[in-house]
């Protein structure tokens, strides 16, 4: 996959050609015939979005290179000037301000509430399922006559997890219930539903739903998961609190990485709103155990289940660029994989994460009831072996008393270190929790002053609250107590009990009975589980601005950016110049705000090109030249005829001499490309190298989604040896996120037939180009003398194959020493690694005909690589193969996309497939239509019946109208 930075060359680049990279499976599964799997949208929205919709036409500040966009937007100081341009942005086709219109006029923000408008401006926008969920949503929180009715029509219209997601939800509180039977009816449905991201929440729903009585009619299988997923997320609420706890409290924590680490906890449990810290910490380094990707991972699985950011994770995605939403996938994936195997989201250096095969005896001296994390893990290998009622056992004492001992735990960590105080919190919530032995812990503290002054009566209500056996104690406590404190025991106790009714249900009815002769208010504390930790509102532009003049530079900095991108009339570049110039201290302050004047809508062309060379200069380096290589080329399509085109190659051509090879590498790329479109640079060895480059990472990314298939599973089965086999292939031809995946499949034992020391040569391949923890990861083994200098001898040996081979063949790769003679045989089967190795040779020859041979060859190789691997991908697995085993089922999976990709090829293969029924039905007419296919010359076979022949012509005709030129 092609790394962060490469965005934009990757987007003009794949999708130059339509015909060539669109993969559509446009022919239904069924008789011999491939179809796509369901592709259904994640999407819902709560009633608490209403108030974020109003400000979703401001325009935002753009994210750095690759990152996820953040809620950075300025504040809006003119709502009707906001208004009248997203009106005119609506008027001129903009579906996203049209959108946004439609909402306002529904909720009646900053215009009348008028259904029917709303409606209007609904119908100019190709809504998206979560839009249409969102929609939905609105309707029933407004008061707008038929709203029920509206919201159903629009809900159905998403035909998507959140239609059944949003009704459950509805059938659970009081708009439409709480009905729930109908809750449950609902949430069934949309576990029924392909790639539900509501799939966890709704089984956590459904095994709550059993846990406090509802009587479900399921498979005991089923109601153990759900109860299993309800446990989770009740352990991952009580750890989210203790990170909320903590950051209230910051005086009883060690330092902010405290909070961190239960937030850590907390999202190992798919806790929503802690996976998308967690995601956002790693993202920001802050979390340095985790790459970026792995943060992006798990900043989509949380915003994806929470009903209040699923949309904005939908916009956010779209701001991405489509080789970020495969890597994005790729990550969640991962994540989603990891999960899989263990229960639960756990990190590499999780000690409950437990390698292969699991050591059940430690995990079971470890799962003690004080001890719910191990409890969780425990249940899950029970679960895993079909030891069912084990698993249960140990989820239903996790879900009723896994946040309490999670509460007690730190309380009596902090009474043995005196922190009397915070102790006394602690025990508060553990006690709110249903904690026996909290409750016996608070009245020590009241009645002996430990937190502050003696308070009996607190004392004695903790004691009967604790259900103690120890009658001289309450006799001591109450005896303690004054006779006219002890006329409100009864009520008091009364009142708690009623409000912790989960917990003390033996005395519930007569608890009420006294509050509803006397009814008064309880004052009960209440644990309020769950919620994020607050971030601090960002300052109004009019603060910046003060501190900004005071001198502060962080301050100017921020003002500047700010300023690129508001849209007010008064902003202009004197005053952007100024703050920028106060400001900037760091050459990615320098990129950001050349970026900045670039991508602005607020300037004209002239002004953005003045601006944005000016600062791309400053920036210097490869990055700089690159990055004003883009200014230049705008939106070209490869050519290179306009002054604007040349200079750009100009750029990027001083962008490969100043070496940075992050951008230089860029560049290559973008030059490669033109070759390949017919420019030349007048030097034929360049022009080889460019597009050597380009197909290289061509090949690479091909790989890279077809190992993508065994990581993730979306048609075959989650593999980690063929992952593995295939991302080293993408790593080979240096792809940088292969790269990083095959380091950790070495030092995850799944990839055996390397060692450590290859793992760390391909992360420091991969930290050249990219900033990320490798090179934190290498720096650290490096520290070890003797295992540096094995690492940098391997990794010497990688880059001095790369410019023997062209590529980063491992010593046992046969393509690393290949011959022509050897080549040649592979190249004629159209597999493309022969032929890029063929091109490097070629390449090396040095002559001109020998270079405009090997461009030829890459040109062909970024062209076909797409089919070519799937083609050579699927008949070994058609065949076997050294260190491939047969694979049927994968063969037609992979031959099927090489056929709709345009390889007549791969028809023919199929036609064999299907006639012998390889991994599926034996089908004549399916195995005739691929033949007829295959060789449009061939002679019709005379054993089909006339219906046969009838429905052959009908398949074969539906084909070529579905793919022109064929």
């Amino acid at each position: 996959m092609i790394a962060r930075d490469e965005g934009e060359l990757q987007q003009q680049i794949l999708f130059t050609d339509d015909n060539k990279k669109t993969r559509v499976q446009q022919i239904p599964r069924g008789h011999g015939w491939h179809g796509t799997l369901d592709a259904n949208m994640r999407a819902l929205t709560s009633a608490l979005l209403l108030l974020l919709a109003a400000s979703a036409c401001a325009q935002t500040l753009p994210p750095r290179p690759l990152e996820l966009p953040k809620d950075d937007s300025p504040a809006q100081t003119d709502p009707a000037r906001q208004l009248a341009e997203c009106r005119v942005r609506a008027d001129k086709g903009d579906p996203d301000a049209a959108f946004q219109l439609g909402v306002w006029y529904l909720i009646g923000q900053g215009v009348l509430q008028d259904a029917a408008m709303a409606e209007q401006y609904f119908k100019k926008a190709p809504l998206t399922p979560a839009q249409m969920c969102f929609v939905a949503e609105t309707y029933m929180e407004t008061a707008v006559a038929g709203r029920v009715d509206s919201a159903k029509r629009w809900v159905n219209q998403a035909n998507s997890g959140c239609t059944y997601w949003a009704q459950a939800n509805w059938y659970e509180g009081n708009q439409l219930g709480p009905n729930p039977q109908m809750e449950v009816e609902f949430l069934r449905k949309g576990l029924e539903i392909h790639n539900n991201d509501y799939r966890a929440a709704s089984e956590r729903r459904l095994g709550e739903l059993l846990l406090t009585g509802t009587a479900i009619e399921a498979k005991e299988l089923d109601k153990a998961a759900w109860i299993s997923e309800a446990a989770r997320e009740r352990l991952g609420q009580a750890e989210n609190a203790v990170a909320w706890l903590y950051m209230q409290h910051s005086e009883e924590a060690a330092g902010p990485e405290v909070s961190l680490g239960w937030i850590r906890k907390a999202a190992r449990y798919g806790f929503p709103p802690a996976l998308t810290l967690l995601g956002q910490a790693a993202m920001t380094r802050q979390a340095s155990e985790f790459s970026y990707l792995d943060g992006m991972g798990l900043y989509a699985l949380g915003m994806r289940q929470d009903l209040v950011s699923n949309t904005t994770l939908e916009t956010e995605i779209k701001q991405i660029e489509p080789e970020q939403r495969e890597e994005l996938n790729n990550a969640v994936a991962k994540w989603e994989r990891i999960a899989q195997e263990s229960g639960g989201y756990y990190a590499k250096d999780d000690a409950l994460r437990f390698p292969a095969p699991v050591d059940e005896a430690e995990l079971i001296r470890q799962a003690t009831p004080g001890n719910p994390d191990a409890e969780v893990r425990l249940a899950y290998v029970y679960a895993s072996k079909g030891e069912m009622t084990k698993a249960d056992a140990l989820y239903r004492e996790v879900w009723q008393n896994g946040p309490a001992h999670v509460m007690f735990n730190l309380g009596e960590e902090a009474g043995k270190a005196g922190r009397w105080t915070w102790a006394r919190e602690l025990y508060t919530r553990a006690a709110d929790a249903g904690s026996r032995p909290a409750c016996a812990a608070l009245s020590r503290i009241e009645g002996e002053g430990l937190a502050g002054k003696k308070d009996a009566l607190k004392a004695y209500l903790w004691i009967l609250r604790a259900e103690s056996h120890d009658q001289r104690q309450i006799a001591a406590r109450k005896s303690a107590v004054s006779d006219a404190d002890l006329k409100s025991v009864q009520l008091t106790q009364a009142a708690w009990i009623v409000a912790h009714k989960e917990y003390w249900k033996n005395d519930v009815k007569a608890a009420q009975a006294i509050l509803d002769a006397r009814p008064q208010g309880s004052g009960t504390l209440s644990l309020k589980i769950g919620s994020q930790i607050p971030q601090a509102p960002a300052l109004s532009m009019e603060e910046l601005k003060s501190k900004a003049d005071a001198g502060d530079a962080d301050a100017a900095y921020d003002l500047a950016v700010r300023m690129l991108w508001d849209k007010s009339s008064t902003v202009n570049t004197k005053e952007i110049e100024h703050y920028a110039i106060l400001g900037v201290k760091s050459r990615e302050q320098k990129a950001h705000i050349a970026d900045g004047y670039a991508r602005s809508d607020v300037f004209d062309a002239a002004t953005r090109r003045k601006y944005g060379e000016k600062w791309w200069l400053a920036v210097g380096g490869s990055q700089g030249v690159y990055n004003l290589g883009k200014v230049y080329n705008g939106k070209s399509d490869g050519t290179v005829v306009t002054d604007d085109e040349k200079k750009a190659i100009g750029y990027w051509q001083q962008a490969v001499a100043a070496g940075e090879e992050r951008w230089a590498r860029l560049a290559r790329m973008e030059l490669g490309y033109r070759v390949i479109k017919g420019w030349t640079s007048g030097n034929l060895a360049s022009d080889a190298n460019w597009a050597h480059e380009l197909a290289m990472e061509f090949l690479g990314k091909e790989f890279y989604e077809v190992a993508g298939e065994y990581s993730y599973g979306r048609e075959l089965q989650h593999n980690p040896q063929i992952h593995a086999f295939l991302a080293e292939r993408a790593a080979i031809y240096n792809i940088d996120n292969a790269q990083s995946q095959m380091a950790e499949a070495i030092m995850g034992g799944e990839w055996k037939q390397r060692n450590d020391i290859d793992a760390y040569a391909w992360m420091k391949i991969r930290s050249v180009k990219q900033d990320t923890g490798d090179a934190k990861q290498v720096e650290t083994a490096e520290q070890n003398s003797e295992l540096k200098q094995k690492i940098e001898a391997r990794y010497t040996l990688f880059m001095k194959t790369r410019a023997d081979s062209g590529a980063f063949y491992p010593q046992d790769d046969p393509l690393r020493t290949a011959t022509v003679e050897v080549l040649e045989p592979h190249v004629a089967l159209l597999n493309p690694e022969a032929q890029f190795r063929l091109g490097t040779w070629l390449e090396q020859q040095g002559t001109p005909e020998s270079l405009s041979h090997a461009i030829d060859v890459y040109r062909l190789l970024w062209a076909m690589s797409g089919r070519e691997v799937r083609l050579t991908w699927g008949r070994t697995l058609m065949n076997g193969g050294p260190g491939v085993v047969r694979d049927d089922v994968g063969a037609e999976k992979w031959l099927w996309d090489a056929a709709n990709a345009g390889s007549h090829e791969a028809c023919g293969d199929l036609a064999v497939i299907y006639k012998e029924g390889r991994g599926v039905k034996a089908d004549a007419v399916a195995a005739e239509s691929w033949r007829l296919l295959a060789d449009r010359t061939a002679k019709p076979a005379d054993d089909l019946t006339g219906e046969q022949r009838r429905e052959v012509d009908n398949r074969i005709a539906d084909w070529l109208s579905k793919h022109p030129g064929w």
